[in-house]
Order: structure tokens, then C-alpha cells, then sequence
């Protein structure tokens, strides 16, 4: 599978996706559609049981692309990247998230919405959507499930980083591997999952779906999906702290 913005392999029932536009691997409209259009043929296929997200570099994802986040494009921003979510909500394979770096906005969105992540240490993840007049909307949705209520809201409300082992602290990271050892530990981790009977890992996961509050997850993302679009998004501050960060200069709140 060849496309501009990410790569993608499959082998020993492993498929790996890599964002591949270091340093910050942003999540363009671009980037997303060919996200989709990768994991459309992916879903056709019947030997991965694993799938695996990374970035290319020393980063994962520095998150969404703030100058695609304009009224002009943010629907066709927004649609194609919860569209990701959809689609893997739907799909029974594992899924892991391989995090380094920054690990920010919708690229913390999509680590913690796998199934597992393993971090190397150094990781910094962040929600700063709130400084820029926005909110979160998966991780508003999914993030209560892995850490409650109280963390959410700090994380979301007040927009800062955190390290990688308040991460883990918190139930967001599963492992924690040293940078030299990161690519092998990770590999054999992965392995550890991927030599599992797939047709097992596949009815595990769809039953302990079920059994869990995500079950609800695309009626609540349409919800808020649709708040953001029709509600948040004509507010004078939403537009506002987009523009002062493409225009590298502190936000001026009119509070409407």
C-alpha cells in the first residue's frame, strides 16, 4: 500500500501504520483521508490481528492541523478524522499505539483510543485544544472511561502536559520502555499478541466491547460531533484562538 503521508505494511499478522510527515506527523485533511483509505483495505484483509500506530521521527503526533481548523475546512476536518474512530470502533483487530515524544491533541486521541499503548520514556502527551477556543471531542468521550471523571476534566480543562509517567499513573499507558530498547520491546510485545488465535483475539474484543461503556461511543460521537460543528465552532472565541495561533499571538476572549 503506497501512499504520500503514511506508510503501511503488514507482516506476521502485524499491520503498522506510520505517520510518516516528521517532525510532528500533524493530521492534515490529507493525512486522514489516506488514514481512511488505508484502513478501508486493511479491514478487507484477513491476516492482521494487530494493528499498530506510530510516527515517523521522534515524535508521534503533534495532533490535527490547526490551519485546517478554519470554519472554511473544519467540517471536512472533522469528518474525516472521526471517521478513523468509526471505523476502528467497528473493527475487531487489537489495536496498539507506539508513542514517543509529543503526543499531543488528536494524536493523544487516537493513542488512547487503541487498545494498548506502550510509550517510550520522555513521552509528553497533551491535550491543548482549550487554549485555542476548541475541546477534545474523543477524548472528552473516551478519556472518562481510562482515567474518570476528575482527571479528564484536568487534562481537558486546563489544557497542560503531562509526563509519561503520570501517563501510566493514570491507566492512559500500559508499558513504559527505555529509548534504546523501545523498537525491540515494543516488537516483542506486539508478537506476545499477534501469535494468538485471530478469530479468539477478534470475538475478545467485540465481547469485551460490549461489556463496557464503549458500546455507546458512536451515538456520543455524533452528539458531540455535532456540538462542536453547529455550536462551538460559531462562537466568536472558538474562531478567535484558532486565528491568534496561526497568527503566533495570545488569544483575545470576547467570552461569546
Amino acid at each position: 500500500m503506497q501512499f504520500k503521508n503514511i506508510k503501511v505494511g503488514v507482516e506476521n499478522n502485524v499491520c503498522k501504520m506510520t505517520l510518516n510527515t516528521p517532525p510532528g506527523n500533524v493530521l492534515s485533511i490529507e493525512t486522514l483521508e489516506e488514514m481512511n483509505e488505508a484502513l478501508d483495505l486493511i479491514h478487507q484483509r484477513d491476516d492482521v490481528r494487530v494493528l499498530v500506530f506510530e510516527g515517523e521521527g521522534e515524535n508521534f503526533s503533534y495532533g490535527a492541523d490547526v490551519k485546517e481548523h478554519t470554519r472554511e475546512y473544519v467540517q471536512q476536518l472533522i469528518y474525516n478524522f472521526h471517521k478513523i474512530f468509526y471505523s476502528l470502533d467497528e473493527y475487531n483487530v487489537v489495536t496498539v499505539a507506539k508513542v514517543k515524544g509529543w503526543t499531543l491533541g488528536g494524536g493523544f486521541e487516537l493513542a488512547m483510543f487503541c487498545d494498548m499503548v506502550l510509550a517510550q520514556e520522555g513521552t509528553q502527551f497533551g491535550l491543548p485544544e482549550i487554549k485555542v477556543g476548541v475541546f477534545p471531542p474523543i477524548a472528552l468521550i473516551v478519556l472518562q472511561e481510562i482515567a474518570g471523571t476528575k482527571t479528564t476534566n484536568d487534562l481537558i480543562f486546563r489544557g497542560e502536559n503531562i509526563s509519561v509517567d503520570e501517563a501510566k499513573s493514570f491507566g492512559i499507558v500500559n508499558r513504559i520502555f527505555s529509548k534504546d530498547d523501545f523498537e525491540k520491546s515494543c516488537t516483542d510485545y506486539i508478537a506476545s499478541i499477534a501469535d494468538k488465535s485471530g478469530i479468539v483475539l477478534e470475538y475478545t474484543k467485540k465481547i469485551q466491547r460490549q461489556m463496557s461503556n464503549r458500546k455507546d461511543f458512536q451515538t456520543q460521537l455524533r452528539a458531540t460531533e455535532d456540538f462542536y460543528l453547529n455550536n462551538l465552532m460559531f462562537t466568536f472565541d472558538a474562531n478567535e484562538g484558532i486565528k491568534a495561533f496561526i497568527e503566533k499571538r495570545k488569544p483575545e476572549w470576547v467570552n461569546r
